[in-house]
């Protein structure tokens, strides 16, 4: 399956790569807001639903600045509700990124 969407943000751009077993997302920039956050997970769930793909790698190495509280848990909400976005999910991010520190302390993870 080919299929290559690019998701154009006030903040942030991510392109949405179709590959043979699983979608490959390139977050570029910061999601400032909810809102910014509820517009990434709609469009990413629009490409879900079209290509029927429910596993994500997504490289977050192009990710700027801290995300509020509220941001992260919008995203967290989305990353882990079971009736939408992905089924299986592996994130990209630098060991100091603040991202792959919550994952060590956070309670559905390893």
């Amino acid at each position: 399956m080919s299929l290559r969407e690019v998701i154009q943000l006030p903040h942030a751009r991510v392109v949405v790569e179709a590959r043979d077993t699983h979608l490959f997302l390139l977050e570029e920039g910061e999601l400032r807001s909810v809102d910014e956050v509820d517009r990434y997970t709609r469009a990413v769930d629009r490409v879900i639903a079209k290509t029927r793909l429910k596993k994500g790698v997504i490289d977050a190495r192009g990710e700027i600045g801290e995300p509020s509280k509220a941001v992260r848990e919008a995203m967290w909400g989305w990353i882990l509700a079971p009736d939408r976005g992905f089924n299986q999910v592996k994130r990209d991010v630098p060991a100091n990124h603040r991202f792959a520190q919550a994952l060590q302390h956070h309670p559905t993870v390893g």
